[in-house]
């Protein structure tokens, strides 16, 4: 009860920022049209869900890596606006969401990981340690970010920290461009796919900060008409 209350204030302050942007929706999905068993209703949030990345945000990253390693079919996301979203999954015609649902519809959290997902920026490899008190400590810098739409709350505070954002339709694209010496930081979380595909060699290059932006747990919501079907995901099967 108590961290569903947590994820619907957390919920409210995306609406709050996302209601005035732009962004990718699928606009057939009638608010009281049922939902696909194999579709999961999000709103744009990035870093978590986003159409501006290939692979629409890292909480899709997690909840497709497990689908694979269970082997079950991959996942279609049916992004809406938060108003929108908030009333499909009132309307209970759905199976899996990472918009929460009310008290008065049944179901089940489902964790994508077992410690909180850190994010925070990564640089090129210093001697010192990589941390800040206020952003502004790194006004000046050339920060990638996840191409998006419209800027809202997440992007202005580096924007009003005196950081230059540089969009990139990926996060491979961002670090290569840090590898480069072309920007100074990458927003991401504290392990992605590119620097783990490396040799130990070559991940030293990089730094991840000792500060973090963020720090979340990453789940799924289940609806429990549709439990049985995903009972392999909970860890306990």
């Amino acid at each position: 009860m108590i961290y569903r209350i947590i994820v619907l204030l957390t919920l409210m302050f995306i609406s709050e920022f996302t209601a005035g942007q732009d962004t990718f929706t699928n606009d057939k999905v009638n608010p009281v049209q049922p939902i696909g068993d194999f579709e999961v209703i999000a709103v744009e949030y990035p870093p978590f869900t986003t159409m501006g990345d290939p692979e629409h945000g890292i909480n899709f990253v997690l909840l497709d890596e497990l689908m694979v390693r269970h082997d079950i079919q991959k996942l279609t996301p049916i992004f809406l606006p938060p108003a929108r979203a908030q009333l499909q999954v009132q309307s209970g015609k759905w199976c899996l969401s990472f918009f929460p649902p009310p008290e008065y519809i049944p179901s089940t959290f489902l964790a994508l990981s077992d410690q909180k997902v850190i994010l925070g920026l990564f640089r090129r490899t210093e001697s010192s340690v990589f941390s800040w008190q206020h952003l502004s400590e790194l006004k000046g810098k050339k920060l990638a970010i996840m191409r998006y739409k419209r800027e809202g709350a997440f992007h202005k505070q580096f924007i009003d920290a005196g950081i230059e954002i540089v969009q990139v339709e990926s996060l491979v694209q961002g670090f290569k461009m840090l590898q480069y010496n072309r920007i100074d930081l990458v927003f991401s979380n504290q392990f992605p796919d590119f620097i783990k595909q490396l040799p130990e060699s070559d991940r030293i290059q990089f730094q991840f900060s000792k500060t973090s932006i963020l720090e979340v747990n990453v789940g799924v919501y289940i609806n429990d008409k549709c439990l049985e079907q995903y009972r392999a995901l909970f860890p306990s099967s």
